[in-house]
């Protein structure tokens, strides 16, 4: 069996989208927490998202006004549980510098939209549940050599789990950004 040389630990998957036209923010910001609450997502920080608002995902929203147009800086913070020792993790970034609100005509009819120079980051990772690795250094028969032993599981038992979280966690970080696209109108 080869013995593979990845850190699932400090992997990260990483999208970034740019976009400059007219978009309409709070249909993105909406349509960002509808796809976590249909994929899953929670709250990094323990607080369910479900029933709540974006304020459970955020870690960050800050907003600076200048005259005629503004800067907005915001990261959502979302975990899922994918079994009962790994997790998927995921940090949404968004920056949007010259910020400003402007009309736009979409089929005849004005609508009121902002503008500004857009950028989503979509990071994440697979990492291990803390609860599952405490339960095994506090277990009689792994606690003594519990670093051999992860080493050992983590390369040779769950390689092939991890491939498959991996793969499927790229796929949703995909999602994501082709939610996020489309509620911006832009193309896919």
């Amino acid at each position: 069996m080869a013995v593979s040389n990845r850190k699932y630990d400090d992997e990260y998957i990483k999208i970034q989208i740019k976009y400059k036209d007219p978009f309409d923010f709070q249909l993105m910001y909406q349509s960002m927490w509808y796809w976590c609450q249909n994929e899953g997502y929670e709250a990094k920080n323990g607080n369910s998202g479900k029933g709540g608002g974006f304020d459970n995902f955020e870690t960050v929203y800050r907003e600076r006004h200048y005259v005629g147009f503004s800067e907005l800086w915001c990261n959502w913070e979302m975990r899922k549980k994918l079994n009962k020792y790994i997790m998927h993790d995921m940090e949404v970034r968004i920056q949007i510098l010259g910020k400003a609100k402007t009309e736009v005509v979409i089929d005849g009819k004005k609508q009121k939209m902002d503008t500004g120079e857009l950028v989503i980051e979509i990071e994440g990772k697979i990492v291990f549940d803390k609860k599952f690795e405490e339960d095994w250094k506090n277990n009689l028969y792994t606690k003594f050599p519990f670093n051999i032993i992860k080493k050992i599981f983590k390369i040779r038992t769950i390689k092939d789990t991890l491939d498959y979280w991996e793969d499927k966690s790229f796929a949703k970080h995909h999602s994501l950004a082709d939610a996020l696209k489309k509620a911006i109108g832009m193309k896919l």
